[in-house]
Formats: C-alpha cells, structure tokens, sequence
C-alpha cells in the first residue's frame, strides 16, 4: 500500500495529515485491533522523539528553561483515529510560535521534519499487509 498524498493542513493550531489508502481507512473503521494496535505503537514509538527534536531544535535563547522543558509530544488513540499532538504547556508558548513571523516556532518545523519521518515508518509497517 502506498501513500497518496500528504497534506499539511493549519486550522486552529492543528496539522493534519491526510492519507489515502486502498484499504486502510475500511480497516480501521472496521475494528481491526492488529492494525489499530500496530498503528498506535508507531505512534507511541515516535511520540517522544518528536518531543526530543523539540527540545533540541528550539531557535530560543532560554533564560529560564520552562519554554524548552515545557514542550511535548503525546500520542493519542480514538479508534479509527490516531495521531501525535505537539504542544507547549507554558502559557506564552503561543507567542514563540507566532510572534515575528514565527521566528521562534518549533512546532511547524517540527511537524515538517518529523511528519514524513512517521508517514514513511507507517508506510514500511503497512506496505506489509493486505486490508481487504
């Protein structure tokens, strides 16, 4: 199986990525637990080094440390649908992403680092495997 497309979508804060299969969405709609579980492993398995690429890759001079300690990366589940949400938990984290034109965001270029990286593992693990 292989990818069609990969979209970059900003709404609200969210990047989605958009992924048309021959097979898959029926799969995981359909309750497939194999699938549903092999798929929130990958996830689980690059959830923290997408934190880990944040912290070392925020263009920040740290004065306190709280912005880069307060990064994250969690990986969530809601069967059909998986994903990785990156955040701040401080609360000016929202300004080091927009402010001068996003000179200090890490998020965006996070997503545009690390994105195709857990695509394309997703992409080996389910080049693998039939959905029909």
């Amino acid at each position: 199986m292989a990818l069609d497309s990969l979209a970059f979508a900003t709404a609200k804060g969210f990047v989605q990525f958009e992924m048309k299969d021959n097979g898959l969405g029926k799969a995981l709609k359909n309750g497939n637990k194999v699938l549903q579980d092999a798929v929130d492993a990958k996830m689980q398995f690059w959830a923290p080094q997408c934190e880990a690429y944040m912290k070392a890759n925020a263009p920040w001079t740290d004065r306190t440390g709280n912005a880069r300690n307060g990064l994250g990366a969690q990986a969530y589940r809601a069967d059909p649908e998986h994903g990785i949400v990156l955040f701040h938990s401080v609360p000016y984290g929202i300004w080091l992403e927009v402010k001068y034109s996003g000179e200090y965001a890490i998020i965006d270029p996070t997503l545009q680092y690390m994105g195709p990286l857990v695509m394309q593992s997703l992409q080996n693990m389910l080049s693998q495997t039939r959905f029909t």
